[in-house]
């Protein structure tokens, strides 16, 4: 599951796990959650940070949460974000973006029976696509433990570009990476960007 296959590989894989997604619901928290717990305990060391349930419910409220299943097997979930102006990882990296254009790919947890069938790449697809139609966001940042390689191999095979390195709650190394909506050349093409 962690081996990068090539895009014909991978759009075969796909076709032999039919992944339908939908929004998770508020009320769904502990779902979430559960799923999350049952995905970090298969990683390596350090590669996920797990909040509480509480911490998850209170992020649920600002941004929107997106499940996979197979079947009416849950594999797979992707919270989106929005950061509130002084969380937001545009201004950790020095982007001009306003936090109300940023959304955080926050939360990404596929269980492993279903790794490698380039669901984290569905579950990104989904959230751009449900961001361009119903938000006016568009300046996408996440952050990856350097040693999750599977996770940086989705961002980038999504079009995500490394932009800078930070820690998080004090401890945890991650790689920050950045994607720029389409129609962000609409609505901000005067916002210049730090490399």
């Amino acid at each position: 599951g962690d081996r990068r296959l090539p895009a014909s590989a991978r759009r075969r894989a796909a076709d032999q796990v039919r992944f339908s997604i939908e929004s998770a619901a508020r009320h769904e928290a502990k779902l979430i959650h559960d799923l999350i717990v049952e995905a970090a305990g298969s990683a390596s060391p350090g590669q996920f940070y797990v909040n509480d349930l509480e911490t998850l419910e209170h992020q649920m409220d600002s941004g929107f949460t997106l499940k996979a299943y197979a079947g009416r097997s849950l594999a797979g979930i992707l919270h989106v974000h929005y950061p509130e102006p002084s969380q937001s990882h545009a201004q950790r990296v020095g982007d001009h973006f306003d936090a109300a254009d940023v959304a955080h790919m926050d939360i990404a947890a596929v269980l492993p029976e279903f790794r490698g069938y380039g669901l984290m790449e569905l579950l990104l697809i989904h959230a751009e696509e449900q961001l361009e139609v119903n938000s006016q966001r568009f300046a996408l940042y996440a952050t990856v433990a350097p040693g999750n390689a599977p996770s940086i191999r989705s961002f980038e095979f999504c079009g995500y570009e490394r932009v800078d390195d930070t820690n998080i709650h004090g401890i945890h190394q991650r790689h920050v990476f950045r994607k720029l909506l389409p129609h962000a050349a609409y609505r901000h093409a005067s916002a210049p960007l730090q490399d």
